[in-house]
């Protein structure tokens, strides 16, 4: 639920103007929508999996990008209590982030990446223009106003 009897809302209302929400939430679920286009995209899939092989034959038990990020923290959580443990797993995740890089680098998965995002974002943004637009305008005139009082109280 959203208070828009709240100070924070009226503030923020009256800074970007009435049509700031609306625009933000549009501009927020177009990013979520790129997003997952690019995740279900077969150029980021076979990368994907090939940066997974890598990552299996170094011995990381991983299927997509985001499982290395869990596994590294679930593992610093197990050995935080013992200074000796958690340094050598300290080591153990710096070879692992080093992996993670190589593997990347082998699969090209970063080149994969930005192609299926460019071409999501070319087709997804062409219907959202005007709102888009709308918004960069608002954030634009927002931080003038914001400017324009910071240097009225100095």
């Amino acid at each position: 639920m959203v208070r828009t009897d709240g100070c924070f809302y009226q503030a923020q209302t009256e800074l970007y103007g009435e049509d700031w929400k609306r625009l933000l939430y549009s501009e927020e679920t177009l990013a979520a929508k790129i997003v997952a286009r690019v995740n279900r995209d077969p150029r980021v899939n076979a990368t994907q999996h090939t940066w997974a092989t890598c990552m299996r034959r170094a011995g990381y038990s991983v299927t997509a990008l985001e499982d290395v990020r869990p596994n590294a923290i679930r593992r610093m959580e197990r050995e935080a209590s013992d200074r000796a443990d958690g340094e050598a797993e300290f080591n153990a995740l710096l070879d692992q982030a080093a992996r993670d890089v190589a593997c990347q680098k082998r699969a090209r998965v970063e080149p994969a990446i930005r192609a299926a995002q460019d071409d999501v974002e070319r087709s997804a943004v062409r219907g959202h223009q005007h709102d888009l637009g709308e918004l960069k305008t608002l954030r634009a005139e927002a931080l003038a106003t914001a400017r324009r009082l910071g240097s009225t109280t100095e």
